[in-house]
């Protein structure tokens, strides 16, 4: 049985994590991606052009776009800004902007994109090389 203190910081410890990943004016944070559109092929020695919808809203604006490759996998995550603070007026209005991204394919066979995305299950495309 918990002591009413373990109890009560089984409860609060969620709260101070969840408090803590970075919100607030001037963090930034994961941003929703709603699509990923691939091309079926690329062109060897050539850049891999791919266009995410991510989505921006409630004083969250778009910042970059990072990314790390390992092997033939590049995984792209879309980060936002909060500019949210005194006087700022924040609207409940999200919006899907089409966001371009390239990576240079060089002799690779294939190109695996894997882009993360807050609150939701990874979005994937595989493009090949053309023959």
């Amino acid at each position: 049985m918990l002591s009413a203190r373990a109890a009560l910081l089984a409860t609060a410890l969620p709260l101070v994590v969840a408090c803590s990943d970075g919100t607030g004016p001037g963090s930034e944070r994961l941003l929703f991606v709603s699509r990923l559109d691939a091309p079926a092929t690329f062109i060897p020695r050539d850049s891999v052009r791919i266009s995410l919808a991510v989505g921006t809203g409630a004083c969250v604006g778009f910042a970059r776009l990072d990314s790390r490759q390992r092997g033939d996998t590049v995984v792209v995550r879309a980060i936002g800004l909060d500019r949210s603070g005194p006087g700022v007026s924040c609207t409940d209005l999200a919006v899907a902007t089409p966001t371009p991204f390239a990576v240079a394919s060089g002799d690779r066979a294939q190109v695996v994109f894997r882009v993360e995305r807050r609150d939701s299950l990874p979005l994937s495309a595989v493009v090949r090389a053309a023959r």
